[in-house]
């Protein structure tokens, strides 16, 4: 019962420094789809070329909004406890698309990308094409 009781202890202690760390200012893989870098003054910026936003959090709650496309392009994502959907959409609705189950996955308190202004092609999109 002790050893039980023990491994609980250690698996809490390894869980809660990444759930603590999670909605904070840095870079954050998006189910293996895009990078994001999460900014302390509330805004956003992707690997995605010109594709930004704002973002907050809430108790457990991660919310990151934000457009691409020169506005044309529409992202919403909600996270609970690192796991979310992915809503993503184009203003004539010629595109669009929900991802359920995405794991955001906190990969560096800095971040390595840089925003890029960039303006990719009517047909391509952050939900609908990798980056990296």
């Amino acid at each position: 019962m002790k050893n039980i009781i023990r491994a609980m202890a250690l698996c809490a202690v390894s869980v809660f420094p990444v759930l603590a760390s999670a909605g904070t200012p840095g870079q954050y893989d998006v189910g293996g789809i895009q990078t994001l870098c999460l900014q302390s003054n509330g805004t956003w910026f992707g690997s995605f070329p010109g594709w930004g936003g704002r973002w907050s959090k809430t108790n457990a709650n991660i919310f990151i909004r934000g457009n691409y496309a020169s506005g044309a392009g529409n992202d919403a994502m909600v996270f609970k406890k690192l796991v979310g959907t992915w809503i993503e959409w184009r203003d004539d609705f010629s595109w669009d698309d929900v991802s359920q189950g995405v794991v955001l996955t906190k990969t560096s308190a800095t971040c390595s990308i840089t925003p890029s202004s960039a303006v990719p092609g009517a047909d391509v999109n952050p939900l609908g094409a990798a980056s990296h």
